[in-house]
């Protein structure tokens, strides 16, 4: 799953997009805030990250994903990988 949020300022930080992230085994989404720019989007918790703007998060730390995200100019591309429930077989 692909998603693209535009930031609503070029220099908004990490800490004020309302996202965070942690390592478990791979780069996952740990929480969005309720006032989140990533809030309306299909970004769920426990949804791997694969990449943001073509730059692969394999061996990235939450700190360096919090630099590239803070760097990133205007447009975030976000790729995740959401694994299927164990039961029901539905995705995330």
């Amino acid at each position: 799953i692909q998603v693209t949020v535009i930031k609503p300022c070029p220099h908004m930080k990490y800490e004020e997009m309302g996202m965070i992230v942690w390592k478990w085994g791979v780069l996952c989404i740990k929480e969005i805030a309720k006032d989140s720019i990533f809030k309306h989007t299909v970004l769920k918790e426990a949804d791997h990250i694969i990449s943001i703007n073509d730059i692969v998060c394999e061996k990235m730390t939450p700190e360096d994903f919090a630099h590239v995200l803070s760097e990133l100019p205007k447009e975030v591309h976000i790729l995740i990988r959401r694994g299927r429930q164990r039961w029901s077989g539905k995705f995330g």
